[in-house]
């Protein structure tokens, strides 16, 4: 477990797999990274496409380099989840992706807290120096977070990326050492 302040991040198992697909594509958030009536190009996923995006490996600690799900917590509650994707180890590069279960929990700080939290833990773990996210130019308060923690706009897509949204904000922060 990954404690921070006022959440913890707690590894993410096979069990918690639907509840996260649910909080991505069904709750009052979702219309934020999917679908009508802002974007109308990017679907959200159904349950297999997910189960291919999200494979076994992000619910399990057997291959870690390919990707991790965390379960945001506060207190008692599930609030969210925080992901990193496979690990580039020769540019010491990681994406993340992050996404709150309910609107109720946005614009506290919880989110902020997580990608510090999981930068912090990839850092030391892994060795990553540079973090990258990748929001839609159409998520401008998404881009002010990221650029509060340091993130930085990039004109470069990373080697080795997949792009999200055909407007994506490529965003990287270089970890200071410690």
């Amino acid at each position: 477990m990954l404690k921070g302040e006022r959440i913890h991040l707690f590894p993410a198992n096979l069990s918690n797999r639907r509840t996260i697909f649910n909080w991505m594509t069904k709750s009052d958030i979702a219309a934020q990274m999917f679908g009508l009536p802002t974007y109308p190009e990017m679907q959200a996923p159904d349950w297999e496409e997910f189960k291919e995006d999200y494979t076994i490996n992000y619910f399990t600690d057997e291959f870690p380099l390919k990707g991790r799900c965390f379960i945001i917590k506060k207190g008692k509650k599930h609030i969210g989840q925080i992901n990193y994707n496979p690990i580039n180890i020769a540019q010491k590069l990681v994406e993340l992706d992050i996404w709150l279960a309910k609107s109720v929990f946005t614009g506290k700080g919880y989110g902020t807290e997580a990608i510090q939290l999981l930068g912090n833990y990839l850092h030391q773990t892994f060795n990553c120096e540079l973090l990258f996210l990748q929001p839609s130019a159409r998520n401008p308060k998404a881009i002010k977070v990221y650029q509060k923690l340091g993130f930085k706009i990039s004109e470069e897509i990373p080697v080795g990326m997949e792009v999200d949204y055909f407007d994506s904000v490529f965003m990287i922060k270089k970890i200071a050492k410690k």
